[in-house]
């Protein structure tokens, strides 16, 4: 079976707007039905924003002290695909990770997480 696809794997400076909208217009899901009628409905995010700029904040970091993906992936002990992961958002480094990501660039955890 295919992997579904995300929206976005990136979300540009011109997209951001686009996205605002979007999470407004959050998805609901229905949990439980009885006889065709929903017993509740969840408000579900459509993008998960913090990912979404953990990602750009990787990628511009390691680019702003000149590292390649492979430099930075061996500072960490990591593979260089693994920081690819990071930087395209199809992953979402844990704690400890962006505690080493954020020592590596000499700033705080919470510059990784906010918005660029």
């Amino acid at each position: 079976m295919d992997k579904p696809k995300r929206p976005y794997r990136r979300v540009s400076s011109e997209n951001k707007e686009i996205v605002r909208i979007l999470d407004l217009l959050a998805h609901y899901v229905a949990i439980g039905i009885i006889e065709g009628m929903p017993l509740a409905y969840e408000p579900i995010e459509l993008f998960d924003r913090e990912s979404v700029y953990v990602a750009e904040n990787i990628k511009r970091l390691r680019k702003e002290n000149n590292m390649t993906a492979f430099e930075l992936a061996k500072k960490i002990h990591m593979t260089q695909s693994s920081i690819t992961k990071y930087e395209t958002h199809r992953v979402m480094p844990n704690d400890s990770i962006l505690t080493n990501l954020a020592s590596i660039f000499r700033v705080d955890v919470s510059e990784l997480v906010k918005e660029a």
